[in-house]
């Protein structure tokens, strides 16, 4: 627990989840009999392998996760006796640290998968509700190898995979890492089919300052969320307005900035991004590739906080560059979902495309990493064979995850990727990732002017190509939107519910030029009927 010192189970302990079931689930069940009369779906908040300090300015202890059995699961699943090379969890002392880094931590997250949210999910589908919740830590690679080891392991065993945001500064959002959790728990539901994704929201991090969030500030933080992917909002703005109901002027509020009205109008204009984002199928043509690996064959335990820099200077890289690469696609309109190895491993290749769950990407992304799984470099391989479109950051794979003896080949499979010529690798310090993905995958939409504070996400239904425009940004935006897209187009604004005629400057062959106001924090859907595209 983080603000209490109580105790706390250990996830990894079949167990120990059992007994958390035993006294927590099933007394709901026992009380209210038949659960799926009351409930959706059951909510898990924050489970975590708690492997990490929180006061900064200290040194601690290093520690890993454990369980008293890993030594004889990690034998019977990786082959090898653990115990031997216990050191290389710790520091590297020699050529198969990595190997040894990458199977423990593969366990780790599968042990969670399995004996945390797995047995909660079975246990919810025999009650008739869905599981849900979030994980902890979901901003960061190396909080996501402390907390879990794999979100992507754990999202696949949750019916609603579920974040949190717990600020309300859309610009701050953006800036900072916090864009890329819907970003991951969206393309994990997408990968194993699946549309619900569901996100807690408050301003807690505002409070905390004594500066709560405005009305502006909530509809931001909505579309951002929307447009990265969310579907379902549990609010925790509505504490505050329902104290204000018990009060003597029903319009007075907890908080001194939003009063119930204004969360009546939010709650009618977040009901508006439901239906259409649940209605329509989010489609994306580029995929980026996770690169967890990487981290992990470079994690060691660190003895300083979690909010201070990971001690491994290859670890920081590929974290910070990982999500600076993810920015940069999404601010220059270029939507995405995020490939982890086994969606890899279990795509098809159709023509030129990777398929995966019905989602077709013609472009893979490559973000700096040096390890990767033979398997997934080879699928890679097999992709750009066939034509695929692979763009990659300068730092390429040397290292198996496999261990040292497959070195040469993960190598040898790398330069053939890009000994191909309709490939492009991209420099270091060159031009960036989303220029050049812009050579093979046309963006959601081109700005005139181009701004990075406009989010574009693009939908379909069997009747309609929809694209839904978003400025994270306060200062309003007016310019040119080009759509690969034409037919009858209505312009739908979410907050005041209004359909209006868009305003066509152009249209040649299939596609459309349109002239758009975008206020500070709003945005509109655009709705082709019936599209030629």
């Amino acid at each position: 627990n983080f603000y209490q010192k109580l105790r706390y189970i250990n996830i990894l302990d079949r167990r120990a989840t059992l007994t958390f079931i035993e006294v927590t689930h099933e007394q709901y069940a026992r009380h209210l009999g038949d659960l799926s009369q009351w409930f959706e779906a059951v909510f898990t908040d924050e489970p975590s392998l708690i492997n990490a300090y929180v006061p900064k300015g200290k040194t601690y202890p290093l520690t890993l996760p454990w369980l008293r059995s890993i030594p004889e699961i990690f034998l019977r699943r990786k082959g090898y006796d653990l115990m031997p090379h216990i050191e290389s969890l710790y520091r590297g002392t020699g050529k198969e640290d990595r190997k040894v880094r990458c199977d423990f931590y593969e366990l780790i997250s599968e042990l969670c998968a399995e004996n945390y949210f797995g047995q909660i999910q079975k246990w919810c589908q025999e009650y008739g509700v869905a599981s849900s919740g979030h994980l902890l830590g979901e901003e960061t690679l190396v909080w996501q190898t402390y907390f879990e080891g794999d979100p992507f392991a754990c999202y696949r065993k949750m019916d609603i995979p579920g974040i949190d945001m717990i600020l309300s500064d859309p610009e701050r959002i953006m800036l900072e890492n916090y864009f890329l959790v819907p970003k991951l728990a969206s393309s994990a539901a997408r990968l194993i089919g699946k549309r619900e994704v569901m996100c807690e929201i408050s301003d807690f991090i505002e409070s905390m300052d004594k500066h709560p969030a405005n009305f502006e500030q909530m509809i931001g933080t909505a579309n951002i969320l929307f447009a990265l992917g969310v579907t379902e909002l549990v609010s925790m703005y509505a504490s505050a307005v329902f104290e204000a109901l018990g009060r003597e002027d029903p319009n007075a509020s907890l908080s001194p900035v939003v009063g119930v009205e204004e969360y009546i109008k939010y709650t009618a204009f977040t009901a508006r991004l439901k239906t259409i984002f649940s209605e329509g199928r989010i489609e994306t043509r580029v995929a980026v590739l996770y690169p967890i690996v990487s981290v992990w064959a470079n994690f060691t335990p660190s003895n300083r906080s979690m909010y201070e820099p990971h001690p491994n200077e290859r670890v920081r890289f590929i974290d910070t560059t990982f999500t600076n690469l993810c920015r940069d696609l999404i601010q220059h309109q270029i939507d995405f979902d995020i490939l982890d190895d086994k969606a890899v491993a279990d795509a098809e290749i159709i023509d030129d495309e990777l398929v995966i769950s019905g989602n077709r990407y013609s472009c893979i992304v490559l973000p700096p990493m040096d390890t990767v799984r033979l398997r997934t470099v080879q699928k890679i391989a097999h992709y750009a064979d066939r034509c695929g479109f692979v763009v990659a950051y300068a730092l390429l794979p040397d290292y198996a995850a496999e261990g040292s003896e497959h070195d040469a080949e993960v190598k040898k499979v790398v330069k053939k990727i890009f000994a191909n010529s309709r490939t492009k690798f991209v420099e270091e310090d060159n031009q960036s990732f989303a220029e050049v993905v812009k050579s093979r995958v046309k963006p959601n939409c081109e700005l005139s002017p181009q701004s990075p504070d406009i989010l574009c996400t693009r939908l379909t239904t069997k009747q309609e190509e929809i694209f839904f425009l978003a400025n994270t940004s306060l200062q309003a935006w007016k310019g040119l939107c080009r759509f690969e897209a034409s037919g009858n187009i209505t312009l739908l604004y979410p907050e005041s519910g209004e359909a209006i005629a868009a305003d066509v400057v152009h249209t040649e062959d299939s596609t459309t030029m349109l002239d758009v106001t975008l206020d500070p924090y709003r945005s509109v859907f655009v709705v082709f009927l019936n599209p030629n595209v």
